[in-house]
């Protein structure tokens, strides 16, 4: 099946400068579905993967994102997962809360500490206690999840919270385009790239060990087959990331157990 091909116009599309300066560049909201063109040599295809990898896990619900072709370009699409929700995010919540930017105190805090800053921002803001249990579990499926498709980017404008029937809660996860190698510029040297993470500490391991030591929740991974979550992502003239992303699925399904 041929990827769809949608044209926006240029007035539609706004820029992700309030968030991370990687990733994707543009995106348009167009009757209900997000649309956020590839900013890199597959953002795209990552995000997609990514997405679909998501379904086999206990990660407690994730955005689908599915490919198509904005303006001639590679782009994903997806539902607009908050429509007629209220949302905040750990960035809007400190600004709110303290009337100032996070960004200076992400230079003074790291780990453990920057996480007790983060958990009495949101109390503060929306009374929802990140350390809870049923919270905490939450928050770091979602991490591992990151750590388990490399994700660089889960930074504090893409940590969203959401206003249900019982209150606020962590949304479900969104946000893939800069994992599974996406943003590396030499492909060709994965096997010495140092895997950088987001956002209490600066590279997964660290990451895991803390939540690790936090509490006994895992994320699991059922078996899949790599090209149940591969399929219809890359077009014949378009293989860039597609081997190493293939290669690294298939590690998961090694060591995890899979199809």
């Amino acid at each position: 099946m041929s990827m769809p091909r949608i044209s926006i116009p240029g007035n539609k599309f706004v820029s992700n400068s309030g968030g991370s300066s990687r990733g994707y560049a543009m995106k348009a909201i167009v009757d209900g579905n997000w649309y956020k063109i590839s900013a890199g040599a597959f953002n795209a295809q990552a995000e997609v993967v990514a997405s679909r990898l998501a379904r086999y896990t206990n990660i407690g619900g994730c955005t689908q994102y599915e490919m198509c072709i904005v303006n001639g370009e590679y782009a994903t699409m997806s539902t607009d997962f908050l429509s007629g929700l209220e949302d905040e995010t750990v960035k809007s919540l400190h600004a709110k809360v303290t009337g100032a930017p996070i960004e200076p105190m992400l230079e003074r805090l790291t780990g453990i500490e920057l996480f007790r800053y983060v958990k009495d921002i949101v109390y503060r803001g929306i009374g929802l206690d990140i350390s809870e249990r049923a919270a905490f579990k939450r928050l770091s499926l979602l991490l591992q999840f990151d750590a388990l498709v490399l994700n660089e980017d889960r930074h504090f404008n893409n940590i969203k919270f959401v206003k249900g029937d019982s209150g606020w809660d962590l949304s479900i996860a969104f946000d893939f385009d800069c994992c599974l190698y996406s943003v590396v510029d030499d492909l060709a040297a994965i096997a010495s790239y140092n895997q950088p993470s987001l956002p209490f500490y600066q590279t997964h391991p660290e990451q895991l060990e803390w939540l690790y030591s936090m509490s006994e929740d895992r994320l699991s991974v059922s078996p899949f087959g790599v090209d149940d979550v591969t399929r219809g992502v890359w077009e014949e003239s378009h293989q860039i990331g597609k081997l190493e992303v293939e290669n690294y699925l298939k590690g998961i399904v090694k060591q995890r157990g899979g199809l």
